[in-house]
């Protein structure tokens, strides 16, 4: 076969990381490798100085992300008046990430009951699986404490880079999942979260 050899190359004209924890850890590290605009991640911090009246706020996020010098910079330059409570969450991630509702359930009441204890106005789901289960957080969290996230502004901002570089597509395409993990047990997931059927392809992280 005259194409056997023919390698096919899937051109991206933009990378959003999709994550907290890769965003503070390798986004710098991305850009200067990669002439394409990069997207990231962070939590939601500087919206939440901006609706916080009580000036106490608390981050919800993997332990990886609570600890990095990246969000601790988000707060030293957007909240250095404010008491934030910066709470790494171990194991809601993969929790989500496997749907296992039972540990869901036990770990959004356990770290619930750290966030009513600091008493904050203003959660920020720093963890892109954590609006998956808003709605569970919020009925375990006291009465008048916003939750907010940073899927929204995210968006915004990828349309904006999209528009100013001139590579914003005029209509809806295909959306096509791969991933690194086991294919089947990923599009039976996605599907039940995203409320659509997903079906993914796997792809190999070796070279």
């Amino acid at each position: 076969n005259q194409h056997k050899n023919i390698h096919r190359f899937l051109y991206i004209k933009m990378m959003i990381l999709a994550c907290n924890t890769a965003t503070v850890l390798a986004l710098d590290h991305l850009r200067s490798k990669f002439n394409i605009p990069f997207v990231g991640v962070v939590p939601a911090i500087k919206p939440a100085v901006e609706i916080s009246k009580t000036k106490r706020i608390v981050i919800m996020s993997t332990q990886a992300t609570a600890k990095s010098s990246y969000v601790e910079n988000l707060i030293n330059d957007f909240a250095p008046n404010f008491e934030v409570l910066k709470l790494g969450c171990p194991g809601l991630e993969d929790a989500v990430e496997t749907l296992n509702n039972k540990e869901i359930s036990r770990l959004v009441k356990k770290y619930s009951r750290y966030v009513n204890a600091f008493n904050p106005d203003v959660v920020v789901l720093g963890c892109t699986h954590y609006p998956l289960v808003k709605k569970q957080i919020k009925q375990n969290l006291n009465k008048g404490i916003l939750v907010i996230d940073s899927g929204t502004a995210i968006a915004k901002q990828a349309e904006k880079v999209l528009k100013n570089l001139g590579l914003l597509s005029p209509k809806k395409h295909e959306d096509i999942f791969y991933t690194s993990g086991d294919a089947k047990q990923f599009s039976k997931i996605c599907s039940i979260l995203l409320g659509r059927t997903v079906s993914a392809k796997e792809v190999s992280t070796s070279s």
